[in-house]
């Protein structure tokens, strides 16, 4: 018994310790940045991925699965002792009951050293020598809002929305090319006719998850990010129950103690690798959702693969003619027009399929993710995914170019 008091205390001790640097780091962002997140979390990210990426299914689905049974079976067997009609096993089920809540607490508190560091790290527009007072990502969220007052920035959500439209048809048209034959109508017949990408023959593989991989490192170089952000990680898991992930809402989900990202592969096919790209971007130690949507929309549209390109470009595109359309609703309603009407038919069908898992479920996935977020000092909580668009703004605002897109 008293050796395993000791091993306890010391149990509480390491969670303690843990605890107690992971809260000192968030008052040094410039070492969490230069130590932490370029060197520290790659090579724990590489160890990970040497481990657990080695597996043939993916491990982090099952884990989040056991929780909630080994929870149970700890309980039981603490209670069974504490239960007890003599003083000495009440103590000895107190005891173990102190030991499986000292070891669950290292586990908990290991999310920091392991990977939630990065929410200390500096926001990414500082990073990239932006103005952090524009930040899209927490510090003046209110850029964007301001556009119907000042007609330039209108005029650049106009440009980059319309950008976006245009390239979103075009990549419709090729992935359709090359999956199917076209008769030899007009180009303009054609844009008309074409079928509907959510029935488009994509499958989440290793070939797609390395074309995604070499458009993250072309986003990273592209956009001059640190070393760290372009070393490639484990390969994205499909979760093989995502008809639990369908009933929250998820389309995806990091986790940083195994170091896989996770995809619901039940969701709309052109959904998919945007997801994935965002949950690689987690993985390479970026952490706001609003930057890895960001990210993983450039990690899209510099892809080899047009599927991905388009997956990316619908994304954003949706994510800027939403923003446009509140403050411009004649301009913003009149370029949605614009859409290919198979593109049109792909948000239909994404919108109708998300409908149905309508429920309690989704809206406790949202609150608790809401509650995660904001204790992890993120700016608007889950507010934050949306605004990725005023990040894709800011960057157009400062590079002045035109969207980059694979050829």
């Amino acid at each position: 018994m008293r050796n395993a008091r000791r091993v306890t205390v010391w149990t509480w001790i390491s969670a303690g310790t843990l605890a107690v640097l992971s809260a000192a780091a968030w008052r040094h962002p410039a070492w969490v940045e230069t130590t932490y997140a370029e060197d520290i979390g790659p090579a724990i990210g590489a160890v990970l991925a040497a481990t657990w990426g080695r597996l043939p299914f993916g491990a982090a689905e099952w884990l989040v699965l056991a929780v909630p049974v080994v929870v149970v079976i700890a309980g039981l067997r603490s209670l069974r002792y504490i239960r007890g009609l003599r003083p000495s096993l009440a103590e000895g089920g107190f005891a173990k009951l102190n030991a499986y809540v000292a070891r669950a607490a290292v586990v908990l508190v290991a999310f920091y050293p392991l990977w939630g560091l990065h929410y200390a790290r500096p926001a990414l527009s500082t990073r990239l020598g932006w103005s952090p007072a524009e930040d899209g990502s927490g510090a003046d969220t209110a850029w964007a809002a301001r556009a119907s007052a000042e007609p330039e920035r209108s005029d650049l959500l106009l440009r980059i929305a319309s950008e976006l439209v245009t390239a979103t048809n075009v990549a419709y048209l090729e992935i359709h090319r090359l999956s199917m034959p076209m008769r030899a109508d007009s180009d303009e017949d054609r844009f008309d006719r074409t079928t509907v990408s959510h029935s488009f023959p994509w499958e989440a593989n290793a070939a797609q998850d390395a074309s995604i991989d070499v458009g993250l490192t072309r986003a990273g170089q592209f956009l001059a990010l640190d070393d760290g952000f372009e070393r490639p990680r484990s390969p994205a898991r499909p979760v093989r129950n995502s008809w639990l992930l369908n009933r929250l809402h998820l389309a995806g989900f990091y986790f940083p103690w195994t170091g896989e990202a996770n995809f619901n592969a039940a969701m709309p096919t052109w959904q998919q690798p945007h997801t994935i790209a965002h949950e690689k971007a987690h993985q390479r130690g970026i952490a706001s959702e609003d930057e890895a949507n960001f990210l993983g929309f450039f990690g899209c549209v510099l892809a080899p693969k047009p599927f991905i390109r388009y997956s990316g470009l619908l994304f954003a595109q949706r994510q800027l003619l939403r923003e446009l359309i509140a403050i411009d609703p004649d301009r913003g309603n009149a370029l949605l027009a614009q859409r290919n009407p198979g593109v049109q038919r792909d948000v239909d069908a994404a919108q109708e399929y998300w409908r149905r898992f309508d429920g309690r479920a989704a809206d406790l996935q949202r609150d608790v993710n809401d509650r995660y977020l904001r204790a992890n000092r993120v700016d608007g909580g889950i507010e934050s995914y949306g605004r990725s668009a005023r990040l894709i703004l800011l960057w157009a605002r400062e590079s002045g170019g035109s969207l980059p897109i694979a050829p």
